[in-house]
């Protein structure tokens, strides 16, 4: 049985897989912290609160034809959990429009991806019939 800190990055990193980000880009956009995912991924620890906002973030923004992880619980999609980083109100700096408008997530300073942004690797995905790659190929 995985612990909840496995959980959530067995969560996020099929979805980096999914939408060709990296998991420390995931974790600013997400967490607000680009450290975090990394830092539970070594032992260190989330409250329950963030825990629970953080899935249901990616629940309410996981990439259409990719499944969900086996064995981990997916909370039903809730609006307002795609409106920002987790943890932060809901007018927070680090607001991010809804998964439908990708158009609005345009790469920043850490975006170095030879002009390819976010928007873009998200909307190639949801093109891709395939989805993304077994684990097992990882």
């Amino acid at each position: 049985m995985m612990t909840l800190r496995e959980q959530l990055i067995h969560v996020a990193d099929r979805y980096c897989q999914a939408v060709g980000l990296s998991r420390a880009r995931v974790s600013t956009i997400v967490l607000g912290r680009g450290s975090k995912l990394d830092d539970l991924a070594r032992g260190g620890d989330v409250t329950t609160r963030i825990f629970e906002q953080a899935v249901s973030w990616f629940s309410a923004n996981w990439p259409d034809g990719t499944d969900w992880p086996n064995g981990i619980a997916r909370p039903a999609p809730q609006p307002q959990a795609s409106a920002g980083v987790v943890g932060r109100d809901e007018a927070g700096a680090g607001s991010l429009p809804a998964k439908s408008d990708a158009s609005e997530l345009k790469g920043g300073a850490d975006n170095d991806h030879g002009g390819e942004n976010a928007a873009d690797r998200l909307t190639a995905h949801r093109q891709c019939a395939g989805g993304f790659a077994d684990e097992a190929t990882r």
